[in-house]
């Protein structure tokens, strides 16, 4: 008797057409706020995840800050707009455990200090690096810890005061230093 053999791209087929329910089941999409920077002058900053496999994930960054604060004469300001595009990689399983990441990032600033009355105004971006934990709460909440830093390229401009100051000095260049520190919720669908 003559056995029929089933050809290859039907099987092709059928593997192609399951492929992304199997992968749909492990996928995990994330919102995530960080607690820790509302203490940087009011500073909102959002996270939102999607898993791509087990042990990754991508996620978009954004970072706003519209406040001017009065200080005894002084303006303090952290003023920004920043976003990201970060890749985490989870050794354990996405959006629980350690992770270490990779991100681009963009950012429009306006700040002033403490003690100094000079506002530096500017544009950044570059790349980063990040470390963190997630402490898994329940089976939708997580509590995150992560410190990052980041380097690129940095053009401001600095003025004597915050309204209608002098021109002080304008500077570009690269930098590298502390990015966040984080410790904030996120809830998992």
């Amino acid at each position: 008797m003559k056995r029929k053999r089933i050809p290859t791209w039907i099987l092709l087929l059928a593997f192609w057409m399951t492929g992304p329910q199997i992968h749909a089941e492990g996928r995990m999409f994330s919102a995530g706020i960080n607690l820790l920077s509302l203490l940087d002058l009011g500073t909102f900053e959002a996270d939102l995840g999607m898993g791509l496999s087990r042990h990754t994930s991508v996620h978009v960054k954004g970072i706003y800050n519209p406040f001017i604060w009065k200080n005894t004469g002084n303006d303090l300001r952290h003023k920004q707009l920043t976003w990201s595009l970060q890749g985490r990689y989870w050794p354990w399983y996405q959006f629980a455990g350690w992770y270490v990441g990779g991100k681009v990032q963009h950012s429009l600033y306006n700040r002033s200090g403490w003690k100094n009355p000079q506002v530096q105004e500017g544009r950044a971006f570059g790349l980063g690096a990040e470390i963190g934990y997630n402490w898994m709460l329940n089976k939708h909440l997580n509590l995150e810890f992560a410190a990052g830093c980041w380097g690129g390229y940095d053009r401001h401009h600095t003025y004597a005061t915050g309204c209608c100051g002098r021109l002080i000095e304008q500077d570009k260049g690269l930098f590298f230093q502390p990015d966040r520190f984080i410790i904030g919720l996120q809830y998992i669908f």
